[in-house]
């Protein structure tokens, strides 16, 4: 089992697409806090642009959970917004800046406040968290899921196989 948690608009085949609001493409349409699968079930999750999408503390009991339901060997990807990338390499305005740092302004207009970003990631933070939770964890690279590779950061974590 594959599951892309916070799906959006990027529908993966062969995942479980999970997104908080119905789309094309969206197969479980669920806040991820209250996904539940069994242990050691999973052998593959991604997050795009997600993490950053929960306070510091939801994040960091969802990566635990993950590490639960992951099977030996198994990996989390994660990608978001660094947000000292994001301000060293700002590429235009200070508004465009704050709008990578704070969420889609366009979407949170629409009223849809998932798309807020409610904790400032950046890869050395996550790939700490990662660890702290039992991960074995590759170094630091950019991101490429979203074209930002000069804002994004990206960690894979791996269950250990002998946990």
């Amino acid at each position: 089992m594959k599951i892309n948690l916070c799906a959006g608009q990027t529908h993966f085949p062969g995942y479980v697409n999970v997104d908080a609001f119905p789309g094309p493409g969206v197969d479980v349409v669920s806040d991820v806090r209250d996904l539940a699968y069994d242990d050691n079930s999973v052998d593959e999750v991604v997050m795009f642009h997600c993490i950053e999408h929960f306070t510091l503390d939801d994040a960091c009991m969802l990566i635990r959970r993950i590490f639960g339901w992951l099977k030996p060997g198994g990996h989390l990807l994660i990608e978001g917004p660094d947000v000292v990338k994001a301000v060293k390499n700002a590429r235009g305005d200070d508004f465009n800046t704050m709008q990578d740092i704070f969420g889609d302004l366009i979407e949170l207009r629409k009223g849809k406040d998932g798309y807020q970003h409610k904790w400032g990631w950046t890869g050395e933070l996550c790939h700490r968290e990662l660890l702290s939770a039992g991960f074995l964890c590759g170094k630091v690279e950019d991101g490429i899921s979203h074209g930002n590779p000069w804002r994004d950061f990206r960690v894979v974590g791996f269950k250990p196989k002998a946990v």
